[in-house]
């Protein structure tokens, strides 16, 4: 007969098993769906065609389809059009025309062989126009023109003839100088710039940013910093007596 300790040992070990098996039931049947772009609330030109991008993770290769679906322009009264995506990418283009001046709602639902569901949806504002204090920064700026970009706002910094990748950068010899742009960012992304002299702070939307990356490149220095999509306040602002800013680049991971 088995003594109480015996006991004990057989129902813990049978208390793991069951933990496990519970565990691996809901690994089994996880699964997930998310609309990375277009981000909810953004503006969208009505006569350019929009990207849908939807991620979908699941814990085991069993997924059967994801569909897509928006409003169509032709008529409020018409069903939403659908669009079914069998294999990745799970993207769609809209036409240009396609969505209904004001607010369209876009929705992705994944689903698994299983049944088992799971969705995302975003509100998106069809414009005609994009008013001017709006408009994005570039993906990429490196002065080459010797002027500033369009949009652009700055407080003591100046044009100069030394670059990283070529003849011209920011400079400025003003410890309180400071540059800004916004621009909107239609995934999780990240900035890249280069910096010479003494140091530049990244400010998000005011709040000073962590470094993903900071190495040397030669005489400059190279900045990684990881941000998340939507509509941004990109600010730099120096540190010290002499900096140097160039090959800024905004990108999607």
């Amino acid at each position: 007969m088995p003594n109480n300790y015996t006991l004990m040992k057989n129902f813990f070990s049978f208390f793991i098993l069951a933990i496990i098996v519970t565990l691996s039931g809901c690994q089994k049947d996880r699964l997930t769906c998310k609309i990375t772009s277009p981000y909810n609330g953004q503006e969208v030109l009505i006569n350019k065609e929009l990207v849908v991008r939807v991620e979908v993770e699941a814990t085991k290769s069993n997924l059967a389809n994801v569909v897509v679906s928006y409003e169509n322009m032709l008529s409020s009264s018409l069903p939403p059009y659908n669009v079914v995506l069998t294999s990745e990418p799970y993207t769609v283009t809209i036409p240009a025309l396609s969505l209904l001046l004001g607010k369209s709602t876009i929705k992705a639902v994944a689903t698994n062989i299983d049944g088992i569901q799971a969705e995302s949806s975003v509100t998106v504002n069809v414009v005609d126009t994009i008013i001017p204090n709006e408009i994005e920064s570039p993906d990429f700026v490196t002065f080459a023109n010797g002027n500033f970009p369009a949009g652009w706002k700055t407080y003591t910094w100046e044009i100069d003839n030394i670059g990283y990748d070529d003849g011209y950068s920011l400079k400025s010899a003003n410890p309180l100088a400071t540059v800004y742009t916004k621009k909107t960012m239609h995934a999780p992304s990240y900035i890249q710039f280069y910096t010479k002299g003494d140091k530049i702070d990244l400010y998000i939307n005011d709040v000073k940013a962590d470094a993903l990356i900071r190495e040397p490149a030669g005489s400059w220095e190279k900045w990684v910093y990881p941000v998340d999509s939507g509509k941004h306040e990109f600010r730099w602002q120096t540190e010290g007596a002499l900096k140097y800013l160039d090959a800024i680049t905004f990108s999607i991971y």
